[in-house]
């Protein structure tokens, strides 16, 4: 099959968890598929590391986090007509989008796997002539991580808190609704997501460790 994989920064190298998760999914599933990378990049420098993904990956790119304070005042009052949550504006990019759009509609890919929930709007950006499945994988669920911020919150600071905790929950799972497939991190998540309303089907894929690297110490010699 031919897969594309729409990721939050480059997943290389996997020095933090969601890099880690990206990276060793896309590389072990890169072993027996064609597999694609296009990431919306944290740094400028993040290309750099392209090549490293090249070697298990058919084609690697990326466009840079870059907006002026007039252009994101301008993408928040879009996100509120379109009734997304601010908390996903920091995230979407026109250029990324159009991006999406020309290798969706140069390349026969079989599935276009989104992950975390706040790219999610980018599934619009797919060509009419993508014919194929899509998967979100979703590392957190928005909803529950406003929600510990929420319980973290007293005074006037519970208002906002609130109010993005019900709008991220009412919008995650309405977007979720569209894609063929989700993903979750754990079982506890996918109960969590179910109970909410989610129609599309879920399945578990949770973190794992490389057992060839990360063996356990030896035992100490007794003393």
């Amino acid at each position: 099959m031919n897969l594309l994989y729409i990721t939050f920064g480059l997943p290389f190298p996997p020095d933090s968890g969601a890099r880690l998760r990206d990276f060793n999914l896309i590389k072990r599933v890169a072993s027996e598929h064609s597999v694609s990378v296009l990431s919306l990049l944290e740094f400028d420098d993040e290309l750099q590391h392209a090549t490293s993904l090249g070697a298990f990956c058919r084609h690697v790119d990326g466009v840079a986090l870059k907006r002026s304070m007039s252009a994101t005042f301008f993408m928040a009052v879009q996100s509120l007509l379109q009734r997304r949550p601010l908390a996903t504006t920091p995230f979407y990019f026109n250029e990324f989008a159009n991006k999406i759009y020309r290798l969706t509609d140069s390349e026969p890919f079989d599935i276009v796997q989104f992950e975390h929930s706040f790219l999610a709007p980018y599934r619009t950006s797919l060509s009419p002539a993508f014919k194929g499945k899509t998967v979100l994988s979703m590392h957190n669920i928005g909803e529950s991580q406003y929600r510990s911020i929420l319980d973290m919150t007293s005074g006037p600071g519970r208002i906002p808190a609130r109010l993005k905790c019900w709008m991220m929950k009412a919008w995650e799972v309405k977007e979720a609704n569209h894609f063929d497939q989700v993903i979750s991190v754990s079982h506890c998540d996918r109960e969590r997501l179910l109970s909410t309303g989610l129609t599309s089907p879920v399945s578990v894929i949770e973190n794992g460790v490389d057992c060839q690297q990360l063996r356990p110490l030896p035992e100490p010699d007794e003393v």
